[in-house]
């Protein structure tokens, strides 16, 4: 498995994937790009009716804080590469941390799946998701 496995689209399986307390993405479309050292994540997820598109550039897994385009409920991330498969990221909202996400990659290059807690949109209410996405 090579890094370069991350680049490309991503589609979500809903069927393994688990949104608490919900509700799930009916769907969800990741497009990642070469970005520096890092990355560009371009997500089109359709939720309770609502279809939402947001981004980010994380050029580099250093830790700064990057800005966060399309959500309401943060607006920017750090990122942390922990091996060629597996990150970690922490989503900011106005300077305080507020929910964490770690990715992780099939050695096969072929599965990406995307863990993510925190507090749903500013109200305080705890999630926990998971998402499981196949390469397109």
């Amino acid at each position: 498995m090579a890094t370069d496995d991350l680049y490309g689209t991503w589609t979500q399986d809903s069927a393994r994937s688990f949104y608490g307390p919900g509700p799930k993405a009916a769907s969800h479309v990741r497009v990642y790009e070469r970005a520096g050292e890092g990355f560009k994540v371009s997500c089109t997820e359709a939720i309770g009716g609502k279809t939402i598109s947001w981004n980010y550039t994380a050029p580099a897994y250093d830790g700064r804080v990057y800005p966060v385009h399309g959500r309401t409920d943060f607006d920017g991330i750090k990122s942390y590469k922990l091996s060629d498969t597996e990150t970690l990221g922490i989503f900011m909202k106005d300077g305080i941390q507020g929910g964490a996400y770690a990715r992780s990659m099939s050695d096969d290059g072929k599965t990406l799946t995307v863990f993510e807690a925190g507090k749903d949109n500013g109200s305080g209410q705890p999630y926990w998701n998971t998402s499981v996405f196949t390469k397109s």
